[in-house]
């Protein structure tokens, strides 16, 4: 079986990161910029999931020992984690430059790896560490590499990686909605309390993330946000919350209600990737919006424009 390393996911920068280049993806003109010229077959649709550490003993050390479909497991949240594959490495400042900035000290995290993510899983960290062996008191600080005992563990229980996804299919959680969520909090302390000033302020974020000469990032009081989460969120809470086709409405186990940002004329028909083009819809309204004959999809935009909803 392949190496696994564990890599927790804890400051706030790091969480930035992970939206921006781990859940989210590098288009690849950005990375052959920067002078990184990867296999053409390592791509998905022209992107590419990234991830780096900042140079540094320990950091290095891992680095050197990450091997193309070495397993790393990312835990971002006490109860969540990212299970990717290595598919490609490279040292290179420009890039990381270009992906992440750089630290307080000046440093970037140039030690980069490409990885495929297998899936993104609402499991708890601590009954993780703990089935492997660890500590019940182990927080997991730092990267780390399971040893041969703990690799055997973890072979005992699941037997390889594929089984231990397939074990845990029924935790599966989306990218998408998992990076706005987490992108949501980070975004919250900045934004006003009140209801219309938090929505207007969204509307400024989005004006600026929808200008034709936008890059992938918006900067938010110095924290670079994925400009399409930007769009979604604001969409989101233009919306209230609420499908515009039915006006159904779920609240997740957390408590949030749950909506979906859906463009009204598909992108690949011309439509912009714009809020002018994008509508809240309930994950049912959303499928027949995107994948219903012309009787589902003309249903829905029927009910759209019955409820005052631009179609044009």
């Amino acid at each position: 079986m392949e190496d696994i390393y564990l890599m927790p996911i804890g400051s706030e920068e790091a969480v930035l990161h992970m939206n921006n280049t781990l859940i989210g993806k590098v288009d690849k003109q950005t990375v052959e910029q920067h002078g990184v010229r990867l296999p053409e077959e390592l791509y998905e649709d022209n992107e590419i999931n990234v991830w780096g550490l900042v140079p540094g003993k320990r950091n290095s050390d891992t680095w050197t020992k990450l091997n193309v479909g070495t397993f790393v497991i990312f835990l971002p949240t006490r109860f969540n984690m990212i299970v990717t594959r290595v598919i490609y490495k490279v040292q290179n400042k420009d890039l990381a430059k270009a992906l992440w900035g750089t630290d307080k000290k000046g440093q970037t995290w140039e030690l980069i790896f490409f990885v495929q993510v297998l899936k993104i899983l609402n499991k708890d960290k601590k009954s993780f560490l703990t089935e492997l062996g660890y500590s019940e008191k182990d927080v997991l600080m730092g990267n780390r590499k399971l040893t041969k005992d703990h690799l055997t563990k973890f072979e005992d229980l699941y037997g390889s990686i594929n089984q231990f996804l397939e074990r845990n299919e029924e935790n599966e959680i989306s990218g998408k909605e998992f990076m706005e969520d987490s992108t949501k909090k980070i975004l919250d302390p900045e934004l006003p309390k009140k209801k219309e000033d938090r929505l207007e302020r969204l509307k400024e974020l989005a004006q600026a993330a929808s200008q034709k000469d936008q890059r992938d990032y918006v900067e938010v009081n110095g924290k670079r946000i994925k400009r399409k989460v930007i769009l979604v969120l604001y969409v989101k809470a233009r919306d209230d919350y609420k499908c515009k086709a039915c006006d159904f409405v779920f609240n997740k186990r957390d408590g949030e209600p749950y909506v979906e940002a859906a463009h009204i004329k598909p992108l690949s028909q011309g439509g912009l990737d714009d809020p002018t083009n994008m509508v809240a819809l309930c994950p049912n309204c959303h499928k027949k919006l995107d994948m219903g004959d012309d009787n589902a999809r003309n249903e829905v935009l029927a009910a759209l424009g019955k409820n005052g909803v631009s179609l044009s």
